[in-house]
Parts: C-alpha cells; structure tokens; sequence
C-alpha cells in the first residue's frame, strides 16, 4: 500500500458543514487523496527565485508588486518579487524599507532622527549604487521608500555611486650570479628589488530630493 501524501492538516479540516454524513466525508477525503497523489508539475512555480521566466511578471502580480519594469535585469525583477511579502510584513521598518530597495541592486544606509539628532520622525537614507542612475530610476527608489515607510515618517534621500577596486602588491627581483674561476667557491649571488604598492577607490555622493 502506498504512503499517503495527504497532508495531516486536511485529515481533520473539512470544507464541509457540520452536519455533514460519512459518505460524503469519505468522499472528501477520497477526493482529496487522489489529488495529492498527483505529482507537482511545476514545483517550482511560486519560488520567485527559481520559477520560469516567462512567469515571474504573473507571480508578482499574484504578490501585488507595484513597482514592475520590464527593463529591470532578471535579477533585479526576482529580487523584487521575492521580496514582496515581506516588504509588506516589514513595513515601517528599516528591514522593510531594505527589503523594497533590495530589488534595485543598492546597498542602503538608514539613520532614524534620534540617531543623529534630527527632527522627530525623520530619516536619513542614502542608497549606493555603482552606475550613474537615470531620473527615472531615482523616482523608483523615492516611491518605493514612500510605500515601504510607516506613514508619519520622513525622509531626505541621497543617492551616490560606490566602487571599490582591488589592491595589488608586487616586486621585482633580478639576480646575477658570477661564476669565479679558480677552486671551488659557492657563486655570489646578488639581488635588488623594489616594492609596489598600490590601489584604487572611488566614491562619489549626491542628494537628490527631500
């Protein structure tokens, strides 16, 4: 006999009313057994991360996205579906306002007013990104703070670029040796070499709105 793949839960719920009889529990449960009998065809079809293409603009219209561009890297678009849940959960939160800025590939820093003295009920957000936005996409990131933040909150938002570049260290070495003819001596061996050291950062910042 096969393993039932009928949940527990389904086992004691019942869409039926209380006076229902036992044949049509039966039934219920009969019917709902040979449903989930059948295999999952797309097990993957909700996960945001992992679901075709073709069907994530559908999945984030099931979770309510509002901010959906077309244009958005397939990334940045299952990022944003993913999210959306818990930006709704989170909501009025740092983690929240994180969360809907997540989507637009940025790295965000947050300061609420009493972290640095500021009028109650102000925040200070300054999002990074490393290519120059476009107007367009600074909009994005204003309204989607606007929908994530609690509704008494304001904000100043900055928005800059940020790159880091990698550090190299090397040297250069040359050796000479001198053969000396005569009885065996070990070969003299000298060497010069020089030191390098070096990198590069850059950063650029600049506030945007209000």
């Amino acid at each position: 006999m096969s393993q039932s793949t009928l949940p527990s839960a389904l086992k004691t719920y019942s869409v039926l009313p209380d006076n229902r009889s036992a044949l049509e529990r039966g039934l219920e449960l009969a019917l709902s057994e040979q449903l989930y009998a059948v295999p999952q065809p797309y097990p993957e079809l909700l996960n945001a991360k992992k679901t075709p293409l073709a069907m994530l603009p559908y999945l984030a219209a099931d979770r309510q996205v509002v901010d959906w561009n077309s244009n958005d890297s397939d990334a940045e678009k299952r990022a944003t579906t993913h999210n959306q849940y818990q930006v709704f959960k989170l909501s009025g939160t740092k983690a929240g306002i994180r969360l809907a800025l997540d989507g637009l590939n940025g790295e965000t820093e947050i300061q609420r007013w009493y972290e640095y003295g500021g009028e109650p009920y102000h925040m200070r957000i300054r999002v990074w990104i490393t290519a120059a936005p476009d107007e367009e996409k600074l909009q994005r990131l204003s309204q989607r703070i606007t929908d994530a933040k609690s509704e008494r909150d304001e904000f100043s938002l900055g928005v800059g670029i940020k790159q880091a570049g990698a550090v190299y260290f090397g040297g250069a070495i040359q050796l000479a040796p001198r053969l000396i003819v005569g009885p065996w001596v070990p070969p003299v061996i000298s060497a010069k070499g020089t030191y390098y050291g070096g990198g590069m950062t850059v950063a650029a910042f600049k506030v945007i709105a209000k």
